[in-house]
């Protein structure tokens, strides 16, 4: 499949959106390194790349994970895809289950593993 998709505007911004704040940076840095030969792609040079940068990575991804998961996305009359945010409509889906409905005991509360069950 080639060309564009309309209705993939929301995950093509978030990809451009991803890019612009948290890998361009990153992306420039290791073409600067490559190309002032600092880096050449050894497996020895990987590694250490590895060992001074994972837990930064790991930070940022962390860090942008949160920020997405927790903003709000908007509902459109247009469309039929859901609204909110999306950790809460993952954990918290919006539409009603089947079958009738009891309230938790409090005591079960203790075992829910979400922060905002507390």
């Amino acid at each position: 499949m080639y060309g564009t998709s309309t209705a993939n505007q929301r995950i093509e911004s978030w990809w451009s959106f991803f890019r612009k704040q948290r890998t361009q940076f990153w992306m420039d840095l290791f073409s600067d390194l490559r190309d002032r030969h600092y880096f050449n792609g050894t497996h020895e040079h990987k590694c250490l790349v590895r060992y001074v940068f994972l837990g930064i990575f790991q930070k940022e991804l962390d860090e942008h994970r949160e920020l997405w998961n927790n903003h709000t996305i908007r509902p459109v009359r247009q469309s039929l895809c859901p609204s909110g945010k999306p950790e809460t409509m993952y954990h918290l889906p919006h539409r009603p289950l089947p079958g009738p409905q009891r309230p938790v005991p409090p005591h079960d509360l203790q075992y829910c593993p979400f922060k905002w069950c507390a």
